[in-house]
């Protein structure tokens, strides 16, 4: 076995995921080659990118996001099962996927999404990878599900958030959790501080766009102000959720190298966070990778 070939399982975690990319770039910068690749959620979306060639795309592009795209991306939906049909999203990354089917990908891949009728995770390693990549980060009540025949499909993390068991464990297998409940280190929390200014501009832009579509995240009404909004509630109903079921998953099936991204870095949203998120995951890969090898 060539210790430099590598399978990678990533997570979800929502834009916390971003910094798979940073994990990425490390290993392939110190000579590993990436043989296999899977993932859940935001794991799903990075993982079928590189599978395709595309990743560094993929990385330019969002460092240029801003919150003018990101309000461009929300086609909200009021007769859907879910707040954001998600069909704008999808339509982008449409230029980072132009081979269509997961089984013909350079790099093989797979993706992890949950059945709510059968109760059970669906992998994905044939068939339409936009397709497959859209079941996986249809996080439920904010996404539209994705139906297929009898199946309703949601995002995997509700099931399995770093499917470490449906990797070729032949090679070293490395997985990355990007939502792990553990403190940060003064150096990652350095590196996690995204320019103040520019940073609350575009956070604020997006968030007064939510309260006018949505009046979700805040209130004129300093009494409403004080009460958790819909989104906390959700995002830490999901957290406790997924936080648990990689903890299960984690201890069956333990991978060579577990790179931990702390929860708190970021929100779930976070996307505008990108270039310190990248950063992040250099820093936490080279720091696993360093742990395991002394």
């Amino acid at each position: 076995m060539n210790p430099k070939e590598i399978s990678l399982v990533l997570s979800g975690g929502g834009a916390r995921g971003i910094a798979h990319i940073g994990v990425i770039n490390y290993m392939e910068r110190n000579g590993y080659k990436i043989k296999n690749i899977g993932g859940t959620s935001m794991g799903s979306i990075v993982g079928g990118i590189y599978a395709e060639g595309k990743l560094k795309e993929f990385e330019e592009y969002l460092l240029k996001l801003d919150a003018k795209k990101m309000i461009q991306l929300l086609d909200f939906s009021v007769s859907s099962p879910g707040l954001i049909k998600g069909e704008k999203i999808l339509k982008e990354m449409k230029q980072f996927l132009p081979i269509k089917q997961i089984e013909k990908t350079p790099v093989p891949y797979f993706c992890v999404a949950t059945d709510l009728n059968e109760q059970k995770e669906v992998v994905w390693r044939q068939g339409d990878i936009l397709q497959a990549i859209h079941s996986s980060f249809a996080i439920p009540f904010i996404f539209t599900p994705v139906i297929i025949e009898d199946k309703l499909l949601v995002d995997g993390g509700v099931m399995n958030n770093i499917p470490i068991n449906h990797i070729d464990r032949e090679l070293l297998t490395i997985a990355v959790c990007a939502n792990a409940s553990i403190p940060m280190d003064e150096e990652l929390k350095k590196i996690s501080q995204a320019p103040e200014k520019k940073y609350e501009s575009q956070k604020n832009t997006i968030n007064k766009y939510l309260n006018k579509v949505l009046r979700l995240f805040y209130d004129e009404n300093e009494e409403e102000k004080k009460k958790p909004g819909y989104y906390e509630i959700l995002d830490n109903t999901l957290h406790i959720l997924i936080e648990n079921n990689s903890k299960n998953i984690i201890k069956r099936y333990p991978p060579d190298i577990l790179v931990n991204l702390p929860r708190e870095i970021a929100g779930t949203f976070d996307f505008l966070k990108a270039e310190e998120l990248i950063k992040a995951g250099e820093y936490i890969a080279e720091k696993a990778i360093k742990e395991y090898y002394s």
